[in-house]
């Protein structure tokens, strides 16, 4: 869709919730995957430990504050709107399938109107994360989910916007990834 949880956690750093150390470890992490050191799935689980790293000891009342101001709609992509918008006057029913942060995909939620999303989680012990989640969702079980969300229906379209996407949109009727190099940014 145009954000991602890199962008949420680089406007944190900015905001001074998470180190600034944050960015050159993800900088740096990105550059090992571009320059083919190391494979998407390697990328996806090393970033897991960044972000473990750098979130762990912040309260979900930070998090979710830090939602409530953040404008999502200022990286999403020009087309997202209308698509929704067009699928919603269709009847489609509108599910999105991330890696990114629940909490991120609840603001989304509300400000984007889809109808149910699965994302991955963050496990938080007395309302602080300590570094450790409930729901990974990786290739691996984007695949899984699309296979049992499709498995009845008789129509889909899929969007991806990375390599760890494709076994998700092998399930749909149509599906396509969209700006696949910028999601490795």
């Amino acid at each position: 869709m145009g954000f991602s949880r890199y962008e949420t956690a680089r406007a944190m750093v900015k905001a001074g919730i998470i180190d600034k150390g944050f960015n050159k470890e993800l900088d740096d992490l990105l550059a090992t995957y571009k320059s083919g050191e190391i494979s998407y799935n390697e990328k996806f689980i090393l970033d897991k430990k960044i972000y473990s790293k750098y979130f762990k000891g912040i309260a979900l009342s930070t998090m979710m504050k830090f939602m409530d101001e953040f404008d999502l709609m200022t990286g999403l992509n020009d087309w997202v709107m209308p698509l929704f918008e067009r699928l919603r006057a269709n009847d489609y029913l509108i599910i999105v399938v991330s890696g990114s942060w629940d909490f991120i995909m609840e603001r989304a939620q509300e400000q984007l109107g889809f109808d149910s999303f699965v994302a991955s989680s963050m496990e938080f012990e007395k309302g602080i994360f300590e570094g450790n989640y409930l729901r990974i969702v990786d290739h691996e079980e984007k695949e899984l989910i699309a296979k049992q969300l499709l498995r009845d229906c008789e129509f889909s379209i899929g969007m991806g916007d990375s390599q760890g996407d494709l076994g998700m949109l092998k399930h749909c009727t149509h599906g396509f990834l969209y700006q696949p190099e910028a999601s490795a940014a």
